[in-house]
């Protein structure tokens, strides 16, 4: 079930609501303004903001009075560029003046001067004889059309054939020209005729040029070849002999592609699902991944797109609260489109974890939870640990403070139980460990969660989740942008990011950012060390469209991390643990291509290389520890031993000389003599992981959805190049369709590993909607289940060993089958929503480690294969998903219950019946916002019951030295407060306060989490 916020994720695709490439301009919808004035038509360029002087010579303007004098001004700047003719009503000197000018070029040209004779292209040309206009009329004549709106790229000016002015007087030529539109056909037959005559003339001056005549190196003086007039030639050998065939084949092949270029249109009505119809729907059309033209519905649901040029198009219709609609279409004379588009589900956000495929919400039966960027920032996460400790049914666990190592544990599954990837990169630990206390917030744009075994997908380690991170990116239609955060506060923490994003020219996008935080430790006064994290990281990305079907995009992420991994401080305050360095690093090449409108495919080849190095010198002194401790040592959680106090010393000599001031079922407990000792150690480990994957969909019917692909990947152990595994994976998945309402998908994926030989993982996801999306108290009702098997393999030191233990390579990966079935409600014409999830886990072949009798090196593997345990529960969400008065709310709340069935450890921790350790039986969470004019305030309310744990300090009973660690670590809750608020569009500021309340817990036993902490700052997002 989705989970969490519910906004819309941006699409890959294309952006809703931006100017399309083509198909709006001020010179009308499909690029070309129309003018007919006296039986004129002239056509200006496409895309064309040049000013265009309706009529002359009376001083008439037609009923655009008031645009023409807006652009009285630019219509100067034109004019004084490019001078236009006189209006034929000029004065007596100015028409001898003319005929003066005349007679000498006619003179000039029989003498056969020098002087450049050639046409000048924004001259106009020769006046009419007076008999050829009417009475008292003075002949209209147009414009000559700048050279920036030209066709052709500003080479030619525009002028007519002679043969098209004449045409046949009408009552109509007396009204304003915008009013007057020839007929489609006529217009083509004279903008054909046009192009021919000017493909003429420049063929015959191309020509003139090569002939390396006088005209031709008079001509070389122009800016551009001049356009010759139709009663006009440049007399060369060449052209004398060559002109007519050639021109005539050049102008024929012009008119040719100009004919192949008519342009072509769609039309249609959208309506909704009782035949209503919809207006302001947005639709647009797509010719491959590029949008090529956009139009909204009318008032009567009716929308007409305006095509380049005729051929297929996928056709899609939007509107909120509506279900989006999509259809291939055949463009050309009388094509059309009709939508009826269904109620749609206000959190019907895109998914692509769940099936490797985008994908709405609605259609995903996969129980998956969706945070977006705004959702984080309200949520005021510095981590992606802090995100996911509001998913339902995930419980994390840390030592303690910023930075600290941080576990996942799905659905009661071990914390290398999770696929995690990074923009598509998996970048677990070999072994499937990954530390999330290392990702920073400010990094993220989506994050995706999906619960469940995904192995059919993803392989290894995709048992209890698969959770995918997505770092920022531009959009291909806007500007750059400048954004950023800065936030400081208690225990000397600073955090801050820096990016720059944006894109150009509809095709590319980038963003390149830099983030930062730190911070002194809020346990400094316990330490005799620092207690320090700092963390620094660098990201960027680049997509580009090419063509119209094609999109490549690479990206990379680096990450250094310096912090002192403290001990258990909570007992034994002296020891501050190793000083661990971590590096990580991220690149990814992208393509993806569209086929045709029904089969695109992808391919990736990635790189990850991780490092991490542990040192510790052994200077801290040795630690005891004297606590009062209660329950029963050796009884199954939650009747085992807890802490009651800690004690020094003296206190808990003098309670053992006289024990009765202990309290009913208590007793004294210390760590052994040998126990408490720091050891100096140098641990380092070194990851490379190329990969590769390729992914073909074709969609057959329907919207049924048919997918395949191939993985590689190699992993090896830098610090010994013997210890490498290679991993080859083929998948298959078929999604089904059936009406839009019930859907399917089965697929499998074999695993060919060069260890363990192969393993196959299927799955299987069903569900749908009994009761669709409607309005009314019960809007809709949606059922799920799902059952999949999941693997994860073992790691370096299980297969090949290390210094301290004996590897196995016979061993087997750890496997689960995993069920769940629920069932998502919504209210009150989708207002609230509602939904229930139960879910089963039987866990097998788990790695477990049995100490051989010996030492490492004596040939005995200390790692063996085991039935396992298991986990079962409940996961319940409820929640707004549209504001109350600016009011929002949601609520989750998980029951987990985990056992032990088989294992071969001595620890009383984990005999058969134990619970799992860190595995809360009860957890949830409550979240608050109200959101007025430029404020907004939120509550996070986190809750999390008692848990089996272990706090391996080799305590003993003082009456009989019995082991008896402390087993049970009490629950807490934890209040966070912030507010905003918006000083300006590009600037908002912030304050939260963390743990409010300033409860005292242990996140793990022995690690203390964090008390009350203050943080201020701010957010900018310039430019765009």
């Amino acid at each position: 079930m989705h989970a969490g916020p519910h906004h819309v994720a941006r699409r890959e695709i294309h952006r809703p609501g931006r100017t399309p490439s083509r198909g709006h301009s001020r010179c009308g919808r499909d690029g070309q303004t129309q003018h007919a004035e006296r039986s004129q038509c002239v056509l200006t360029n496409r895309g064309c903001n040049e000013p265009w002087i309706a009529r002359r010579g009376s001083g008439g303007k037609g009923d655009d009075t008031g645009r023409e004098q807006a652009r009285e001004p630019r219509r100067h700047a034109v004019a004084a560029q490019h001078p236009a003719p006189e209006p034929s009503g000029r004065s007596g000197d100015q028409r001898r003046g003319q005929r003066r000018r005349r007679s000498t070029r006619s003179r000039e040209r029989e003498a056969g001067g020098d002087r450049d004779d050639s046409p000048d292209p924004y001259r106009a040309r020769p006046e009419p004889d007076q008999g050829d206009q009417e009475s008292g009329r003075q002949r209209q004549r147009p414009v000559a059309i700048p050279h920036r709106c030209r066709e052709d790229g500003g080479r030619k000016a525009a002028q007519q054939p002679d043969d098209m002015q004449q045409q046949t007087k009408s009552p109509a030529f007396d009204q304003p020209p915008h009013s007057i539109r020839a007929p489609r056909t006529t217009l083509r037959l004279q903008e054909i005729f046009r192009k021919y005559s000017e493909c003429r003339a420049r063929a015959v001056t191309t020509l003139g040029f090569l002939s390396g005549g006088a005209s031709a190196s008079r001509h070389r003086r122009l800016p551009h070849p001049p356009l010759l007039r139709s009663n006009e030639r440049i007399e060369t050998p060449m052209t004398t002999r060559y002109s007519a065939p050639f021109g005539i084949l050049l102008c024929l092949l012009a008119v040719a592609s100009l004919g192949a270029q008519e342009p072509a249109a769609v039309a249609g009505t959208v309506m909704d699902s009782s035949g209503g119809v919809l207006p302001g729907a947005t639709i647009e059309a797509l010719r491959g991944l590029r949008v090529v033209s956009t139009a909204t519905t009318g008032t009567d649901g009716r929308y007409q797109l305006d095509l380049p040029a005729d051929g297929s198009y996928r056709v899609t219709a939007r509107l909120d609260g509506f279900a989006a609609g999509a259809t291939d279409v055949t463009a050309g004379a009388g094509a059309t489109a009709d939508f009826r588009l269904d109620i749609a589900p206000l959190s019907d956000i895109v998914v692509v974890t769940a099936s490797r495929t985008a994908e709405g919400s609605a259609s995903v039966m996969e129980s998956h939870s969706v945070f977006t960027e705004d959702d984080i920032e309200t949520l005021g996460s510095h981590s992606v640990a802090d995100v996911l400790r509001y998913v339902p049914g995930l419980n994390i666990e840390s030592t303690g403070r910023e930075g600290s190592l941080t576990s996942v544990f799905a659905r009661g599954g071990e914390s290398d139980y999770n696929h995690v990837l990074i923009d598509g990169v998996r970048v677990n630990a070999n072994g499937g460990y990954y530390d999330f206390g290392r990702v920073s917030a400010s990094e993220i744009e989506r994050l995706e969660v999906v619960r469940g075994a995904q192995s059919a997908l993803y392989g290894s380690d995709a048992i209890g989740s698969v959770i995918q991170i997505f770092t920022k990116r531009g959009t291909p239609d806007s500007g750059p942008r400048l954004s950023g955060s800065i936030e400081g506060g208690s225990f000397g923490t600073a955090r801050g990011d820096l990016r720059v994003l944006g894109g150009a020219q509809q095709r590319v996008d980038y963003q390149l950012g830099v983030s930062y935080r730190g911070t002194s430790g809020a346990f400094q006064d316990r330490l005799t060390e620092l207690d320090r994290f700092d963390q620094q990281s660098v990201d960027g990305n680049v997509g580009a469209i090419l063509g119209d079907s094609t999109r490549l995009r690479t990206g990379f992420r680096y990450s250094n991390a310096r912090a002192n991994s403290v001990g258990p401080i909570t007992y034994a305050p002296g020891d501050t643990g190793t000083g661990a360095d971590t590096d990580d690093l991220t690149w990814h090449l992208d393509f993806d291509q569209t086929l045709s409108s029904r089969i695109d495919h992808s391919a990736t080849v990635s790189y990850f290389r991780s490092g991490r190095q542990f040192v510790d010198d052994g200077s801290d002194p040795q630690y005891r520890v004297f606590a009062i401790l209660e329950g029963t040592p050796g009884a199954l959680y939650p009747a085992g031993p807890r802490l009651v106090r800690l004690l020094d010393q003296a206190t808990f000599d003098t309670l053992a000389a006289d024990p009765t001031g202990l309290g009913s079922g208590q007793f004294l407990a210390q760590n052994g003599p040998y126990n408490g000792f720091d050891w100096a150690s140098d641990f380092d480990t070194q990851l490379r992981r190329p990969a590769a994957r390729y992914q073909l969909n074709a969609t057959w019917l329907d919207n049924q959805v048919l997918s395949a692909g191939y993985d590689y990947y190699s992993e090896t152990n830098a610090l010994d190049e013997l210890q490498t595994v290679a991993n080859h994976s083929y998948f298959v998945q078929q999604q089904f369709n059936v009406a839009d309402a019930w859907f399917v998908t089965a697929g499998t994926r074999v695993d060919d590993n060069a260890h363990y030989g192969t393993s196959v993982n299927p799955k299987l996801s069903a569900g749908g909607y009994p009761l669709p999306f409607r309005e009314g108290p019960l809007s809709s009702l949606k059922v799920s289940a799902n059952v999949g098997r999941g693997i994860k393999n073992p790691n370096f030191s299980q297969l090949f060993g290390s210094q301290w233990v004996d590897g196995d390579l016979s061993l087997l990966p750890e496997e689960a089958v995993t069920v769940d079935a629920g069932a998502e409600l919504t209210f009150d014409d989708q207002r609230w929503r509602a939904s229930f999830t139960w879910f089963n886990n039987d866990y097998e072949n788990q790695i477990a480690y049995s100490p051989s009798p010996g030492f490492a090196g004596d040939g005995l593997p200390d790692y063996v294969n085991i039935d396992g345990s298991r986990a079962d529960g409940v996961e319940f969400e409820f929640g707004l998903q549209r504001p109350i008065g600016g009011l929002t709310a949601s609520a989750s709340y998980a029951l987990v219950d985990t056992e032990v069935v088989t294992n071969v450890s001595t620890s009383e921790q984990f005999q058969p019946g134990q619970p799992l350790l860190r595995r809360p039986r009860h957890s949830g969470n409550l979240r608050v916002g109200y959101t007025r004019g430029r404020g907004s305030l939120n509550l996070n309310l986190r809750i999390t019951g008692d848990r089996h744990d272990n706090s391996f300090m080799g305590l003993q009973r003082l009456s009989d030295g019995r082991g008896v660690d402390i087993s049970v670590n009490p629950g807490y809750t934890l209040l966070t407060a912030g507010g905003q608020f918006r000083v300006h569009r590009a600037l908002a500021l912030f304050l939260r306060i963390d743990n409010l309340t300033n409860t005292v817990y242990d996140s793990a036993l022995g690690y203390p989490g964090l008390p009350r902490a203050v943080v201020a700052g701010g957010r900018f997002d310039i430019g765009g």
